[in-house]
């Protein structure tokens, strides 16, 4: 299946070319990185040798609409602008949080800017959302946090009070979403916050007044 993934220079981009790269169907046929466009692949994800010589192109929508499926890989906020441009059939998974929030005033107060609107939510281990999944042409990937949460909560939500519910979690990250640069993330500095109910923003914040069960809001 031929594959587009926009968004191609960063950490999440890098791991998605790595697992592509392991697929037998999915062929990664147009990798965009607008602002590292004509550099070569391996300059920023050296470890990725099975693309040396590939370099990373600009945006070309005529090109992606050319694929059958396109993953986005983009800052948050950013990938509503390049859907809006996609056919309504075809296939994207979106990595950013664009279209992961139900509540437009949920994204108002922790991205700022319009909803972009909701998608199926790419967790299909939840009761229900592999059948989902599949009958939709647009999945909205979870963040990593969320997961964790999601999963390790699930298993007994059918069986308690979600109103009394309060999870503990204790998890790190090296902020790997942020802009920063390779050395930066490897030498992230420990920290730890209390996370009840919250959740991190795009800038690793963590807001403590919106507290929910509903785990799209993470």
């Amino acid at each position: 299946m031929k594959t587009a993934l926009i968004g191609a220079s960063g950490y999440t981009g890098g791991e998605l070319l790595r697992l592509l790269s392991q697929h037998s169907e999915l062929i990664p046929d147009v990798i965009v990185a607008h602002s590292n466009a004509g550099e070569q692949i391996t300059s920023l994800h050296p470890h990725l040798d099975q693309y040396a010589g590939v370099k990373f192109s600009s945006l070309d929508i005529n090109e992606v609409s050319q694929c059958a499926l396109v993953f986005l890989a983009m800052p948050h906020g950013m990938s509503s602008e390049i859907v809006s441009q996609l056919s309504p059939n075809q296939l994207v998974v979106d990595l950013g949080a664009d279209f992961r929030l139900e509540n437009s005033g949920s994204w108002g107060k922790y991205y700022g800017g319009d909803h972009a609107g909701t998608w199926v939510y790419g967790i299909p281990e939840l009761p229900g959302a592999r059948e989902a999944i599949k009958a939709s042409t647009r999945v909205a990937n979870p963040g990593c946090y969320a997961t964790a949460i999601a999963l390790s909560a699930a298993p007994i939500l059918s069986v308690i009070n979600t109103v009394d519910l309060l999870q503990i979690w204790r998890g790190s990250s090296a902020h790997s979403g942020d802009r920063r640069n390779i050395v930066e993330n490897c030498w992230e500095r420990s920290r730890s916050f209390v996370y009840a109910n919250s959740r991190a923003n795009a800038s690793g914040h963590i807001s403590y007044d919106d507290c929910s069960t509903n785990f799209r809001c993470f």
